[in-house]
């Protein structure tokens, strides 16, 4: 398609530019550089957006939302960013950022499924662990020091796995990418959502630019509030939800969770 190509291509030149020599377009159809945030997080961003500039040709949705990195394409597709190319250029710096930290506090994620939130809080009480997503009544994810989340995830046998990230997102060992992400983000020209946004940080509509800015940059090191987001779309009337994005459709089996219906 030549507009996805076009997309692809001037993605691939914003990432050059931005000294990412292997470009965008070789981790998305080659795999080059998937084990790294600072590839992983432009290559999702650019693959969400030129799917979604399919699907809106087809149909124009009402909301918006996004998981985790997920909240970036989400925005655009809401009319956050005067265009995509703002949205990239953020999400490049947030994935060098996150993978700086990571390397400065190396740090694991697991996800634990078949218990509430509220047990695996008082199991992890303590630790130097924390909760960084909250995916389903009975699915969290949690991310800290690499041999508490080790040691935690060993504990509970077959309802741990290991997730194979290279950083541990969501929690505190991200602090350092704080301040200098504030800035980016404060370089980021942003304008109120023109479909319904909901914020995974705080699982709400956004109803002003300064949420946003505020979700996005607490995001780095607070929870992901995906069964919240979920239900407030439920709550503003949605019937029907279209995972937009790579993969094996992870997010619509936890939707089918939270709500069967």
């Amino acid at each position: 398609d030549a507009g996805v190509r076009k997309i692809f291509n001037e993605a691939d030149q914003i990432m050059t530019d931005l000294g990412f020599r292997d470009g965008v377009k070789r981790a998305c159809f080659e795999g080059i550089g998937l084990d790294r945030t600072s590839i992983v997080q432009p290559a999702l961003y650019i693959a969400e957006v030129t799917a979604y500039e399919k699907f809106k040709t087809y149909f124009l949705p009402d909301f918006t939302a996004g998981h985790s990195l997920g909240q970036y394409p989400a925005a655009w597709a809401a009319g956050v960013y005067p265009t995509w190319q703002d949205g990239l250029r953020l999400v490049a710096t947030r994935g060098q950022l996150m993978e700086e930290a990571g390397r400065t506090h190396p740090g694991k994620m697991a996800a634990i499924m078949g218990m509430t939130i509220d047990e695996v809080q008082e199991l992890i009480a303590g630790e130097n662990i924390q909760i960084a997503c909250h995916n389903g009544p009975e699915q969290t994810v949690i991310g800290g020091d690499i041999a508490a989340v080790l040691a935690f995830a060993k504990s509970l046998g077959k309802r741990a796995k290991i997730l194979n990230v290279s950083v541990a997102g969501h929690t505190k060992l991200m602090e350092s990418a704080l301040e200098p992400f504030a800035v980016a983000l404060d370089a980021t020209p942003m304008n109120l959502p023109k479909l319904g946004l909901v914020l995974d940080t705080t699982g709400k509509m956004a109803t002003d630019v300064e949420q946003i800015h505020d979700a996005m940059l607490q995001q780095l090191v607070s929870t992901v509030l995906w069964m919240k987001a979920v239900m407030t779309l439920r709550d503003n009337g949605v019937g029907t939800m279209v995972e937009v994005g790579p993969g094996r459709g992870v997010l619509s089996g936890l939707i089918g969770k939270i709500d069967p219906s």
